[in-house]
């Protein structure tokens, strides 16, 4: 999200205002590596290219979007080709988005690149979507040829109204209506091949990085609302009805879907609750009172008796003691 956040920013868009319709008000800008649900990034989308038109995803897209990725963008740019890039952003994928999905194929002349979300989105979102990661492809390879051979050919889904004229300026005049849901790029391989020059390098990044964990974890509805909770507790006390719509359902099928896990939305964010506070708790940083705040407690007092509930000790004993040194 953060292009198209900078991109309303320089533009003075109403960037606060946009964020709270899409389901993001809570959306952790001074950290882009925290998980925001798929289904508001796609609500954001979609309303920005009926606000600033249909080609907006390639508009937001500048030579620095792929630093703007963060932990995504650090592992392509510790690559030494486009096609390693894309490669290395393939392999960790699951690490960044549960539903998003990349493979490069040969194919005749060069290889296809193919993006895939596997989400029930209308067509308007993913040709935004898709035209937004065949922009940022693009920017992969003129990092290491700006004036290489455009891409042999762009597969597209194609706007419901606007049809895919409006690309041909971004994207080149190979812009053809895709046959299926998926993003195809196909490239020339001498594009793809071509060193990084060594300015754009950086060999620190792992692949990937340790302690970056898997979003996808193990694929259950619980596992993935446990961490958008997490991230739903910087603006108060999340609530089911926020929950449901992060997930794309109504707040019934949501509740029925949890109990076949075994579990409820209020048991999960009592866990996520339980397990924010006691590592908040076991570090020297915010207050008892500012921890409370931040879990959406109302009150000191009911952090309080949260924690004497998970462990039958008050706050202050899970905290770690300082150290005293002995006067000369």
């Amino acid at each position: 999200m953060v292009p198209f956040v900078r991109w309303m920013f320089e533009n003075g868009r109403p960037v606060d205002q946009r964020l709270e319709a899409a389901g993001l008000a809570s959306l952790p800008l001074q950290d882009p590596d925290q998980p925001i649900p798929v289904f508001s990034a796609a609500t954001l989308l979609r309303e920005m290219a009926r606000q600033e038109g249909p080609d907006i995803g390639c508009r937001v897209v500048s030579s620095a979007s792929i630093l703007e990725l963060a932990t995504l963008g650090r592992v392509a740019l510790g690559a030494r080709t486009p096609r390693e890039a894309l490669s290395r952003i393939a392999t960790v994928l699951p690490h960044h988005c549960t539903h998003e999905h990349i493979t490069l194929t040969r194919t005749s002349g060069g290889t296809a690149v193919r993006e895939l979300l596997a989400l029930p989105l209308d067509v308007e979102t993913l040709h935004v979507s898709q035209q937004y990661i065949a922009a940022l492809i693009r920017t992969i390879c003129d990092m290491a040829d700006a004036q290489g051979p455009a891409p042999i050919r762009i597969e597209i889904v194609q706007h419901p109204q606007a049809g895919l004229g409006h690309l041909a300026r971004w994207l080149g005049p190979n812009v053809v209506a895709a046959t299926t849901s998926a993003l195809i790029v196909t490239i020339h391989d001498a594009v793809l091949d071509k060193p990084f020059p060594v300015r754009a390098r950086d060999h620190a990044a792992a692949l990937p990085p340790a302690g970056w964990h898997q979003l996808r974890g193990d694929g259950s509805l619980a596992g993935s609302a446990r961490v958008i909770l997490t991230t739903m507790l910087g603006e108060g006390a999340p609530t089911v009805d926020q929950l449901a719509a992060a997930a794309g359902t109504s707040v019934r099928t949501l509740q029925r879907r949890l109990g076949q896990e075994g579990t409820s939305f209020s048991a999960l964010l009592e866990d996520v609750r339980r397990t924010v506070a006691l590592q908040e708790l076991s570090a020297r940083g915010p207050s008892v009172g500012e921890i409370a705040a931040k879990l959406g407690y109302a009150r000191q007092a009911s952090l309080t008796r949260a924690v004497r509930r998970w462990t039958g000790k008050p706050p202050r004993e899970q905290r770690p003691r300082e150290r005293r040194t002995s006067r000369p």
